[in-house]
């Protein structure tokens, strides 16, 4: 089944899953998919998954401006904290500007902090060098190392080595011995 197919049974399941890892692992998988359908699923659990955790990681996995602007709004600091790290590198300056004025005094720090940090044009997405690599490892028959990775993907070593990892902390990825295949 193709995500489009799927999507339907995909979204009921998860409305069913009672635990919360299980469902933030869900959606990180389905953003991975990289369909429009499923990066929707994920922005549902975002605005709606009654879940922190959950939220948290569908605003990883999205990680574009328009999630951080609803994530801004979030109940929950620890989202709303994410929201503001991720705020800069997406563009999400307005968001960024309401975060630094946020009742949660972590949130303030956050988003002072990436404002601080923040480059002085936008910069990608911190999901997009995962996606690149991601893509680079799944073309490449025989796994990649992380050399290859970089070039591959048109990444600066360091940040292929820094995609690789969350890919293999994400389960997208496994490395055995130097190469990298997809999961």
């Amino acid at each position: 089944l193709g995500f489009a197919a799927g999507a339907p049974h995909l979204a009921a399941a998860l409305a069913r899953e009672p635990d919360p890892a299980t469902r933030a692992a869900v959606v990180k998988a389905a953003v991975r998919c990289g369909s429009e359908g499923a990066r929707g699923l994920a922005r549902q659990a975002l605005w709606s998954d009654a879940d922190a955790a959950v939220r948290l990681a569908a605003l990883e996995a999205l990680a574009d401006a328009d999630a951080i602007a609803v994530a801004a709004r979030d109940a929950a600091p620890q989202v709303r904290r994410l929201a503001a790290a991720l705020a800069a590198g997406a563009g999400a300056s307005d968001a960024l500007a309401a975060l630094s004025g946020d009742d949660d005094a972590s949130v303030r720090r956050a988003a002072a902090s990436a404002a601080h940090s923040a480059p002085e044009a936008a910069a990608p997405s911190l999901a997009e060098p995962a996606e690149r690599a991601l893509a680079a490892i799944r073309s490449a028959l025989r796994g990649q190392s992380l050399d290859e990775l970089a070039a591959a993907a048109g990444l600066a070593p360091a940040d292929a080595a820094v995609a690789a990892s969350r890919l293999v902390a994400d389960g997208a990825v496994v490395k055995r011995g130097e190469r990298l295949y997809t999961a």
